[in-house]
């Protein structure tokens, strides 16, 4: 299993405001058996209160995101390529795997949830040259939202990610070609975005 991408590899930062109530640690770690990828696979302490868990039957190499009130473990893909992420229910103690959207290509772009665990946001590249912008309902998974195809740059690392300022406002980053970074804001409750220019360099905050 790898861990949940959360953060693209470019830098667009995701600041999740874990839930107070809620802690998560990483025990009882081990080497990954895999000499081009260094790193630890641990088991996950979830602790509430008084109540603590550990979750049962699932190795992450990555720290997990606490959602709404859930914990986010980790993604895992099977040899189709289709990835399904492991989703870990504070109230119930129970472990989901569920189905992430057939566009979204994990690795190839982060994914970033509503901090309430109601929404998703990230950018589908199909291919063509373009990047598009989407967010939608989680885990039901309907589209809420779509930009316009970006003509984005030609090869195998293309730049896009997305942020949320709270439950309801997201970003949405994408590198175009011609205008550098593009940002599309917008609301779940308000149709259409705002979209402005960064040029070459991603703001903080």
């Amino acid at each position: 299993m790898c861990p949940l991408l959360l953060l693209p590899a470019t830098g667009v930062a995701q600041q999740l405001r874990p839930q107070q109530h809620i802690v998560v640690t990483l025990v009882d770690s081990v080497p990954l058996a895999n000499d081009l990828r260094p790193g630890f696979l641990s088991r996950v302490v979830v602790r509430r209160g008084s109540a603590v868990d550990t979750v049962p039957n699932v190795l992450t190499s990555g720290m997990p995101a606490i959602v709404g009130d859930t914990v986010l473990i980790g993604v895992a893909s099977d040899p189709t390529d289709k990835s399904r992420i492991y989703r870990y229910s504070v109230s119930s103690g129970r472990v989901d795997l569920l189905a992430l959207p057939s566009d979204l290509v994990v690795g190839l772009t982060g994914v970033a949830f509503a901090p309430d665990g109601r929404a998703m946001a990230y950018v589908r590249f199909p291919r063509d040259e373009t990047g598009i912008g989407v967010v939608r309902s989680w885990p039901a998974g309907k589209v809420l939202a779509l930009t316009d195809p970006v003509p984005v740059p030609v090869g195998d690392v293309v730049g896009g990610g997305a942020r949320w300022r709270d439950a309801q406002h997201y970003e949405i980053l994408i590198e175009s070609v011609g205008y550098g970074w593009l940002r599309f804001r917008g609301a779940l409750n308000q149709a259409g975005f705002t979209v402005d220019t960064l040029g070459t360099t991603l703001p903080n905050n």
